[in-house]
């Protein structure tokens, strides 16, 4: 059964079963009333979109803004029951769409239960009606509503749980619809030769660390990264170790016994200050004047870095900044020639054309917009069905989302 929901100034339009059922992805499209194309025109809307939010037991699931000329959407839905469409039509003041995007989609999270926390409500509190945005949001008074009742057998069957599992350690476990799910599916096994090497170098990473931690002596180290990579990360070795076994007894009290003198830290300190002392006083002894004379040569080559970098740095700021100054002046100058007035005329001439082409361009756009809604007017019988569009209105996408449909069924969350 074909519904049709009529109000002044909107219309909705779905295929939905005479029980009042529909299938989990319908086509929804829209017309328009002849006042509402004036209106627009009066005030010089080049942009209107339209806005569509869904709701199902008062709270708000989705939202999607398309363009107005559009005239035809595939809606997803996401949970069995009753859902309700709500529609209008909004439009930017200085016809910026990111802002328009950004104003209406701009989320802050979910919450508990998975529903989205919009930043701007475009709801009223009891979910019946679109609330007024700011200033720079415009919107038509008019507005729609449609009912559909999803059943949950319209949904797709959930995947074996192994499967499901095996698919969660490279994504997360929100799939939004059975092809969805094969991309990440896909995606997984292609990444299974990654992900060895991944594990690898954990493992790596863990042993190595694990080496660490047993030559400091440190107490409660977790070795369960070692046995299990894929569950553990590297850092879980360290983050619950306590005192050193060579400086603190387990009692807690600080070790002064002959432990304290074997410990690999202490032996490896004392060795390394071993080394470096022998190998400076190799370097330091003199063997005659020669030696002595080699030493003053050093200190002379140092001394002299010193008085280069303190009085050279200061300098070459100096000469960097009065060649800046310079470059800064002969630019100046050379705008005030004849040749430089001439060219910055033509840029000027070259600019203000661009902006009557663009200004052009988007009176056109504007004509073969209204007259494209013109041609959505509410006038006869229509229906939800992507071969009664217009030739020229059904998009690569939209025939893309009409065969995902057939194909493609979502989960229900």
């Amino acid at each position: 059964m074909e519904t049709d929901v009529s109000s002044r100034s909107i219309r909705l339009m779905a295929e939905i079963s005479p029980e009042g059922q529909s299938d989990s992805v319908i086509p929804i499209r829209w017309c328009v009333s002849r006042e509402v194309v004036q209106e627009l025109r009066d005030k010089g809307i080049s942009s209107p979109h339209f806005l569509i939010s869904v709701t199902n037991a008062g709270h708000e699931l989705e939202r999607r803004l398309v363009p107005l000329a559009d005239e035809m959407v595939y809606l997803q839905f996401t949970r069995p029951g009753q859902n309700v469409v709500h529609a209008t039509i909004v439009w930017h003041r200085y016809d910026n769409g990111d802002e328009l995007k950004k104003a209406i989609f701009s989320l802050y999270g979910f919450d508990r239960r998975g529903y989205p926390q919009y930043s701007h409500e475009v709801l009223t509190y009891g979910k019946d009606g679109f609330t007024d945005f700011d200033e720079d949001i415009g919107r038509h008074p008019g507005q729609e509503t449609l009912s559909v009742e999803v059943p949950a057998e319209m949904f797709a069957k959930e995947p074996p749980r192994w499967l499901k599992r095996f698919v969660g350690y490279f994504f997360d476990v929100n799939n939004v619809d059975q092809c969805h799910f094969r991309r990440r599916l896909i995606l997984s096994i292609l990444a299974i030769p990654l992900a060895v090497l991944w594990v690898i170098g954990k493992e790596l990473v863990t042993v190595g660390s694990l080496i660490v931690l047993l030559v400091a002596g440190r107490r409660e180290i977790n070795f369960h990264p070692v046995l299990n990579p894929i569950r553990y990360a590297p850092d879980d070795t360290w983050q619950d170790v306590h005192s050193s076994f060579w400086f603190v007894k387990k009692n807690g009290d600080d070790r002064f016994d002959p432990v304290l003198a074997i410990n690999p830290l202490f032996m490896v300190i004392s060795g390394a200050v071993t080394y470096f002392v022998t190998m400076i006083w190799s370097q330091v002894s003199f063997n005659g004047d020669k030696a002595q004379e080699q030493h003053l040569d050093h200190l002379w080559t140092g001394t002299w870095w010193i008085w280069l970098i303190a009085f050279g740095t200061p300098l070459a700021i100096y000469f960097v900044i009065s060649l800046g100054a310079g470059f800064v002046s002969v630019i100046k100058l050379a705008t005030k020639t004849p040749v430089a007035e001439k060219t910055h005329n033509r840029w000027q001439q070259k600019r203000e054309q661009q902006r009557r082409e663009k200004l052009q361009q988007t009176k056109q756009a504007t004509k073969v917009l209204y007259s494209t809604l013109e041609e959505m007017v509410c006038n006869g019988d229509r229906r939800a069905d992507l071969k009664e569009l217009p030739k020229e209105r059904r998009t690569l996408r939209l025939r893309f989302q009409a065969t995902k449909a057939k194909v493609c069924r979502p989960y229900a969350r």
